[in-house]
């Protein structure tokens, strides 16, 4: 009797040991399947977000290196005729003293873009050339067509955009190839503006297939004449994209 007794509580002492021995495996499993969730609600997932979305009013394309909005502070610019393509009409190298806007903002390591949006000029202010804007004829076009060139302060030629827009509209945005190899500024150029002034009728009649021409000039510097304005904005690695 007694050895009968001795075998039962031998085998329930080692059916106790191997309940203990599930359990521990089990809690052991549970412990490591959590791991990987503890890891995904830590602050590095909400750190990431942040930063896309770290330039409060914004309406510019997020980049996670963005540490601004995309640049909107270059000023108006007034041209008179006659205006095509092949001379500087504005350079961001001579054309910025005084006005505060430091040269740094044209430093990029890898994108630059721009957009222009064209205006009337109505005020009967003087053009950059220095001639008087006539207030009668500020209207008498509706597009613009511009050039636009990026290039290093080493060289003369660089990469031209073009960009086409109604007035009070933006124009396309147009990315250019950074050819790297400085750390200095580099020079945004207006190099080309025409209008469709010559194709509204309004100077006789216009070319078949007319889009853009030359801008109307009065010859007689002693009057007014025909002024368009436009206002570049711009972008680079260190601000957000522009919107379009």
């Amino acid at each position: 009797m007694n050895k009968k007794i001795n075998t039962l509580t031998f085998f329930l002492i080692l059916l106790t040991m191997a309940s203990c021995g599930v359990k521990t495996t089990t809690s052991t499993s549970g412990s490591s399947s959590q791991s990987p969730q503890t890891g995904g609600t830590g602050g590095t997932g909400g750190t990431g977000g942040t930063g896309g979305t770290g330039v409060s009013g914004c309406d510019g394309i997020a980049r996670n290196s963005a540490t601004s909005c995309y640049y909107k502070n270059l000023p108006e610019i007034a041209l008179n005729g006659a205006g095509t393509y092949g001379i500087t009409y504005w350079s961001s190298a001579s054309d910025l003293s005084g006005m505060g806007i430091s040269q740094n903002q044209f430093r990029t390591d890898a994108t630059f873009s721009v957009r222009m949006i064209p205006s009337y000029i109505t005020d009967a202010r003087n053009s950059k050339q220095g001639r008087k804007c006539s207030q009668f004829t500020a209207t008498n076009f509706d597009k613009m067509r511009l050039k636009v060139m990026l290039r290093k302060s080493s060289v003369t030629l660089g990469e031209v955009a073009t960009l086409t827009a109604n007035v009070g509209q933006y124009s396309n945005t147009y990315r250019y190839t950074v050819p790297g190899g400085t750390t200095d500024p580099y020079i945004l150029e207006v190099v080309g503006v025409e209008t469709n002034h010559r194709c509204t009728g309004k100077y006789g009649t216009a070319p078949q297939g007319c889009t853009f021409m030359d801008i109307p000039l009065v010859t007689n510097t002693t009057y007014p004449t025909e002024c368009v304005g436009f206002t570049l904005q711009m972008a680079t690695d260190e601000t957000y994209d522009l919107p379009n």
